[in-house]
This record gives C-alpha cells, sequence and structure tokens, in this order.
C-alpha cells in the first residue's frame, strides 16, 4: 500500500474498541455534547490522542497539519 499526502492524514479501521464501528463510537450525544461545550485545544488533544492510540501517524509523516 502507498499513501501520499501533502498535508497528513488520519488512517483509521473500520472499527474501534469491542468491534464496534468507529461511527458509532464517535458520534454519540455525548461525544457532541463535549466538542461544543469543551475548548478547542482541549477537544483537538483528545480526538488526536484517540486517533494515535492505533496508529501512530507520526512514524509515517501522515500526521494532519491542523
Amino acid at each position: 500500500v502507498i499513501i501520499s499526502s501533502r498535508s497528513g492524514s488520519w488512517v483509521m479501521s473500520r472499527v474501534w474498541d469491542d468491534g464496534y464501528p468507529w461511527d458509532m463510537v464517535f458520534i454519540t450525544r455525548f461525544e457532541t455534547f463535549l466538542k461544543n461545550n469543551l475548548p478547542t485545544a482541549i477537544s483537538d488533544w483528545w480526538y488526536m490522542k484517540q486517533m494515535n492510540a492505533r496508529f501512530k501517524h507520526e512514524n509515517y509523516g501522515l500526521m494532519p497539519l491542523n
């Protein structure tokens, strides 16, 4: 597999914890509440931590710029 990107990209698995689809885990009322009410820096840090839990994007030069 060859991945080419100028500005980076998040690489995700189709399934997340306990075999649930990632959209079922991340798109919930609670997650939406947190995203809308937490400061952007904190919510961005949390999402970045979740994305790097399975695949360290920096090792492959895929860390998104924004």
